[in-house]
C-alpha cells in the first residue's frame, strides 16, 4: 500500500488506473519513479514508435490509422499538420492527436476533466506547438475558446470527442472554422434512419450510452457545410472536406 495512495484517498481525490497506452519501464524504475507518480495520476507514456510489438500505441477503432491515411492521400506531412482535439483526455490514452502532437505539429488540446487534464499538462510540457486548456465545450462558448487560443481559420484535423451534445458543437465549430479532416463519435445504438441528438443544455455525461448524436444527423448536418463522409467504424464517422 504505497504513501501516495494513501494520501490521495485522504484528500478525497479520485484514483486514476493506467492506460493502456501507458507501461512501466523495468522493475526497478517502476517502483522509485514510476509508481510513486502513478499513485498522483501520472503515467508515462509509452513511445509511439518501439519495436515490441507489445508496447504498441492504440486508438479505439484504429483512428489514428486512418487519420495517417487520409494525411498521406491529402499530402499533409504529420510534423506539418495543424488540429484541434476537443475531448482530448489524458491526451496520450487512445487518443487521435497523440501522434500528431509527438511528431511537432501544431494544435490545441481541450478538455474538462481534472484528472485528465492534470496528465495531459505534464506529458504536453514537452510538446512546444500545442495548446491546451482546461474548459468545457459549449456551443456558445467554443468558437471563442479557440480563437482566444490562437486557433486558424482551417486546420488539418478536428477531432471531436466530449461523449455529449456533441453535435451541437460541431455545428458551432462548422460555422466558423474549417477542417480537412474531420473524425467524429457517433452514437451506433442510434437508428441510422432517425435524426436523434443529445439535446442541449444537458447534465454532465453518467457513463451510460445516453450520449451524441446518430449517424443520419451526423450525415445531414456535414452535408450542410460541404464535408463528405467516407469511413464509419463503430462509433466514429471520418468526413473530408469536399
Amino acid at each position: 500500500f504505497h504513501l501516495g495512495t494513501w494520501c490521495m484517498a485522504m484528500r478525497g481525490v479520485r484514483h486514476v488506473y493506467p492506460p493502456k497506452d501507458f507501461f512501466r519501464n523495468g522493475k526497478w524504475r517502476w517502483w522509485l519513479f514510476d509508481r510513486p507518480l502513478a499513485a498522483r495520476g501520472i503515467f508515462i507514456p509509452q513511445s509511439p514508435v518501439n519495436p515490441d510489438e507489445s508496447l504498441r500505441f492504440e486508438t479505439y477503432f484504429g483512428e489514428h490509422l486512418t487519420i495517417a491515411l487520409l494525411m498521406e492521400e491529402l499530402g499533409i506531412s504529420p510534423e506539418n499538420s495543424t488540429f484541434v482535439d476537443i475531448g482530448a483526455g489524458d491526451g496520450v490514452d487512445s487518443s487521435n492527436s497523440y501522434l500528431l502532437a509527438a511528431a511537432g505539429a501544431r494544435g490545441i488540446s481541450v478538455d474538462f476533466d481534472s484528472d485528465k487534464f492534470a496528465m495531459l499538462a505534464v506529458t504536453y510540457r514537452t510538446f512546444p506547438n500545442v495548446r491546451i486548456a482546461r474548459a468545457p465545450a459549449t456551443p456558445e462558448d467554443v468558437c471563442a475558446l479557440l480563437s482566444g487560443m490562437g486557433a486558424a481559420p482551417k486546420s488539418d484535423l478536428l477531432n471531436l470527442d466530449i461523449d455529449s451534445f456533441d453535435y451541437w458543437v460541431l455545428k458551432a465549430l462548422l460555422e466558423q472554422f474549417d477542417f480537412n479532416i474531420l473524425c467524429l463519435e457517433i452514437n451506433p445504438l442510434f437508428p441510422v434512419n432517425v435524426d436523434f441528438s443529445v439535446g442541449y443544455p444537458n447534465p454532465e455525461w453518467s457513463g451510460d450510452w445516453f450520449a451524441g448524436m446518430s449517424l443520419s444527423l451526423a450525415w445531414s448536418l456535414l452535408q450542410t457545410f460541404g464535408y463528405s463522409t467516407i469511413s464509419v467504424d463503430r462509433g466514429c464517422l471520418f468526413a473530408v472536406k469536399d
